[in-house]
C-alpha cells in the first residue's frame, strides 16, 4: 500500500504543469550589477535602465513561481470583492461618451 502512494505522489510530482514554457533571457545585452555602481551618488546618474530591467526580472520571478505552483489565471477563482455596477457608473459611461464626443466635434469643426 505504501508503495503504491509513493509511487502515484512521484508520477504526480513527475507531470508537467505547463508545456509551453516559454524562457526569455532579459539579459542579452545588458549587465546587471547588484550592489554599488560607480559615480551612482551623483544627482545626475541615470538609474532608470537598471530599474527598468529589476521590474522585468522581478515579474520573471513571479511568473517562474506562479507556474511551478501550476496557477492558472482565472479558471475557477472567486473575487474577494466582486465588481457590482450602480447607477452611478452608467452616469459616469455617459460622461465620460460626451466629453470624448465633445472633443472630437470641437477638434473637427475648430
Amino acid at each position: 500500500m505504501r508503495l503504491n502512494i509513493l509511487w502515484l505522489f512521484l508520477i504526480i510530482a513527475s507531470l508537467n504543469c505547463s508545456a509551453s514554457r516559454v524562457i526569455d533571457n532579459f539579459n542579452r545585452d545588458w549587465r546587471y550589477v547588484l550592489g554599488d555602481v560607480a559615480g551612482a551618488e551623483h544627482p545626475d546618474f541615470n538609474d532608470s535602465v537598471p530599474l527598468f530591467i529589476s521590474a522585468f526580472r522581478r515579474a520573471n520571478d513571479l511568473a517562474l513561481a506562479m507556474e511551478a505552483r501550476c496557477y492558472h489565471g482565472g479558471e475557477g477563482r472567486t473575487k474577494m470583492k466582486p465588481l457590482k455596477y450602480k447607477g452611478v457608473d452608467g452616469v459616469a459611461y455617459l460622461l465620460i461618451a460626451a466629453y470624448f464626443a465633445a472633443v472630437i466635434l470641437l477638434r473637427r469643426f475648430l
